[in-house]
């Protein structure tokens, strides 16, 4: 019997997580709420919004891959990782700041972890360093969905990430 355990895509996501939280803790980042009171920002994983979610938020995930061919007449592949990093705020502007300081701070990219869980104990995994993930930009966009929108949506930035293991 074979137990699947975390692939490629989902040791990126949360070797990118790993990253950004180190960062987030190194600076003390934090963010105004509407009172003015400074708030702490946080990290997770996965595309689906969950609405107790404490903003503001980074939010990462895996969206597609490509597997060209390393060269003409081989099976060996090349493999790339579409990812998508959404910075979601309280306050306009906040979202733009928020994704240009993640994008400074991924710039030069990470250290790229496998994880591997043990039965029975799925929420321990161990992490072992297995190369870099190098980062190349492919868009940079707010997205602007309009003012009567769920305020999980209402400030909020994308940028789109290539992300390649060395």
């Amino acid at each position: 019997m074979t137990v699947l355990t975390w692939q490629k895509q989902s040791n990126i996501e949360n070797s990118i997580k790993k990253f950004i939280d180190a960062q987030i803790s190194s600076e003390s980042l934090q963010l105004l709420n509407q009172s003015g009171v400074a708030t702490d920002v946080t990290c997770v994983i996965g595309q689906r919004v969950n609405k107790n979610w404490n903003l503001p938020i980074i939010q990462v995930y895996s969206d597609s891959k490509t597997t060209e061919r390393l060269e003409i007449g081989s099976n060996n592949r090349l493999d790339d990782y579409l990812v998508i990093v959404e910075c979601r705020t309280l306050l306009s502007g906040q979202e733009r700041n928020l994704a240009e300081w993640v994008e400074n701070a991924i710039n030069d990219g990470m250290t790229y972890y496998e994880y591997s869980v043990t039965v029975g104990d799925p929420d321990n995994p161990t992490e072992t360093d297995s190369g870099h993930i190098r980062i190349d930009f492919v868009s940079s966009n707010p997205v602007s969905l309009g003012d009567d929108i769920d305020l999980f949506d209402k400030y909020r930035y994308r940028t789109t990430i290539r992300c390649s293991l060395t």
